[in-house]
C-alpha cells in the first residue's frame, strides 16, 4: 500500500526550503502527503508491535515530546510521541510527526535527560524530513514475508515481521542524517532548559550493546542508527564536554530508575522463544527443533531459520484459519505454490496433512514441503523451502519438519522477565550484589543496566536494577 501510495505522489515532487536544515531539497512527498504516509504506517505499526501499556509512561514520554517539537522548526505539525512494546532498545520516527521509542530502550536509559535527548534525536529526523529523503532511495526485499502473508492472510501473526520490514526500508538513515538529527536534537533539548550532554551517555549505552554481540557490531535492530563510536567523538568535541570517550559521566538517576520497577524486560516467552536451537510458544502450544547450525529469528508467534549458506528456509507458526484443512487449500490457492502431492503422515502419533510443492518464480521453480496440523485449539504451519532439490541442508530442513510437535509443560509453564529495582542495605560489589540477587540475566548486562564496573563497592542506599523471572539464554 504504502509503495503505491508514494508512486501516485511521485508526480507532486517539487522543490521544499527545509527549515531545520535551511537547505533546498526535492520534496518526493508534499507535507499533507507525508502526513498521510506516516499516519497510514503509524498504524501498521500500532497493530504489529503494539504499544506498552503503562500510562505513567505514555504521559511522560508524550508531555516531554510535546515540550522538545514546541521548539523545534515544525511545531505546527500534529507530534504524536508513542511507547511500543517491544524489547530490542530503539528509538525511530515516521513522517508527519509520529515518534517512537521502546519499553526495550526506556529500560536501560539512565535518567529524563538522556530520554529527552532520544525524542530530541527523532524529533530532528522529522523536521529535517530525513526519513521523507530516504523514500526515493531505498529498497527492501524481505525473504519468506510472502509466504508468511499466504499463511496468514489477516496479518494478525507476522505483523512484527511486516513492521520490521517498513523500518528497515524508511528508518535507514545515511551518516550525514543521523550527525544533522544529533546536532538539531542537542538544539531542541538546549532550548528546552535540558542537558544536551545526556546524548553521549545514550550513546556509549549503545556502543556497549553492540560490543555484546558476537561480532563486535551493532545488533540489527540498531542499524537505523549507526556508528555511534563517531557519534560519540562528535558530540563531545561539539559540547566541549571534559570527559573522555568511554567513560559514563554518572550513575544512572534514581528517580528515573524507581520508575522502571515491575516493567517487563526482553521478549515475552508466551509469544515464543528458542531454547537450545528449539522455537517453544506456549500461547500456540507448538514447539519445531531447528537443525543445530541454523539462522532463527522469533517474533510474535512465528520463527523462521535459514541454513548456513541460506540455500534453505523454514517458517513456522499457528495460522488463521479453523482447520488444517482449510489452511492447505489457502495455502495453495496461491497460483506460485504448485502442489505435487499430498499426503497424511504421523508425526508424533498425530495425523497431520504434508505435502510437497514447487514455488514458481518467473523461469525458476524451487521445491517445498508444507505440513498442516492441528491442536490445542490452533492451526500450526510449517513451510520448508530450498534452492535445490538435492542441496544438503535439505535433509536437515525435512528432518526438522518432522519434529513438529507440542511443548512441554514446564515449556509451558514460563512467566516474562521483569526489570526490579532494588537499593542496597549495605555496601557491597555489582559481583556480590549478583550472587546475592541471582538475576536472570549476566554480570556483563548487570553493568550495562547499571553502568558500573562489577568489582567497585557501591554505597548503602544505591539504587539498582536487576532482572528476574525466565531468561531461555541462561537455562
Amino acid at each position: 500500500m504504502c509503495a503505491a501510495l508514494l508512486l501516485g505522489l511521485s508526480q507532486a515532487a517539487g522543490c521544499w526550503h527545509n527549515p531545520a536544515s535551511g537547505r533546498a531539497e526535492l520534496a518526493l512527498l508534499s507535507e499533507d502527503d507525508e502526513r498521510r504516509l506516516g499516519a497510514e504506517i503509524d498504524d501498521q505499526i500500532r497493530d504489529a508491535v503494539g504499544l506498552y501499556k503503562d500510562g505513567g509512561w505514555d504521559r511522560r514520554v508524550a508531555a516531554m515530546g510535546a515540550r522538545l517539537a514546541a521548539v523545534s522548526e515544525r511545531s505546527y505539525l500534529k507530534w504524536r510521541f508513542r511507547v511500543l512494546d517491544d524489547p530490542t532498545p530503539n528509538a525511530f520516527a515516521l513522517p508527519g510527526g509520529y515518534v517512537y521509542v521502546t519499553r526495550g530502550l526506556l529500560a536501560v536509559l539512565g535518567s529524563d535527560d538522556e530520554l529527552a535527548s532520544v525524542i530530541a534525536h527523532e524529533i530532528g529526523h522529522v523536521t529535517a524530513r530525513h526519513s521523507v529523503n530516504q523514500l526515493s532511495k531505498t529498497h527492501l526485499a524481505r525473504r519468506g514475508l510472502g509466504v508468511f502473508r499466504i499463511i496468514d492472510p489477516r496479518g494478525r501473526h507476522v505483523g512484527g515481521f511486516a513492521a520490521g520490514a517498513v523500518q528497515l526500508r524508511l528508518l535507514h538513515h545515511s551518516r550525514a542524517d543521523e550527525l544533522e538529527a544529533d546536532d538539531l536534537g542537542a538544539r531542541y533539548v538546549a532550548k528546552a532548559g535540558g542537558r544536551p550532554q545526556a546524548m553521549i551517555d545514550v550513546l556509549e549505552t549503545l556502543r556497549r550493546i553492540g560490543a555484546r554481540e558476537p561480532t563486535g557490531q551493532i545488533p540489527p535492530h540498531l542499524s537505523t542508527h549507526p556508528d555511534p563510536e563517531l557519534r560519540i567523538v562528535r558530540q563531545i568535541e561539539r559540547l566541549r564536554a571534559d570527559q573522555e570517550r568511554g567513560q559514563w559521566s554518572g550513575p544512572p538517576d534514581a528517580d528515573y530508575v524507581q520508575r522502571l520497577d515491575g516493567m517487563p524486560y526482553g521478549a515475552d516467552p508466551q509469544e515464543g522463544y528458542l531454547l537450545a536451537g528449539q522455537f517453544v510458544c506456549p500461547r500456540t502450544q507448538l514447539a519445531l527443533q531447528f537443525p543445530a547450525d541454523w539462522e532463527v529469528e522469533v517474533m510474535g508467534g512465528f520463527a523462521s531459520g535459514s541454513s548456513p549458506d541460506e540455500a534453505a528456509l523454514l517458517l513456522v507458526g499457528t495460522g488463521d484459519h479453523d482447520s488444517a484443512k482449510e489452511a492447505e487449500a489457502s495455502f495453495f490457492a496461491v497460483d506460485s505454490f504448485v502442489r505435487e502431492g499430498t499426503w497424511v503422515e504421523q508425526i508424533g502419533g498425530r495425523p497431520v496433512r504434508a505435502s510437497r510443492f514447487s514455488m514458481r518464480d518467473r523461469s525458476a521453480a524451487f521445491p517445498g514441503w508444507a505440513v498442516f496440523a492441528q491442536w490445542g485449539g490452533g492451526v500450526h504451519l510449517a513451510v520448508g523451502l530450498a534452492e535445490d532439490p538435492e542441496h544438503p541442508a535439505v535433509a536437515d530442513l525435512r528432518a526438522a519438519l518432522l519434529t513438529l510437535g507440542e511443548p512441554s509443560p514446564q515449556q509451558i509453564q514460563v512467566e516474562p522477565s521483569k526489570l526490579r529495582v532494588v537499593t542496597l542495605s549495605q555496601s557491597m560489589t555489582l559481583r556480590a550484589f549478583a550472587e546475592h540477587h541471582r538475576a536472570s540475566v549476566s554480570l556483563v548486562d548487570l553493568m550495562l543496566l547499571n553502568r558500573r564496573g562489577a568489582d567497585v563497592s557501591m554505597p548503602t542506599g544505591t539504587v539498582l536494577r536487576t532482572v528476574v523471572g525466565f531468561n531461555p539464554a541462561r537455562q
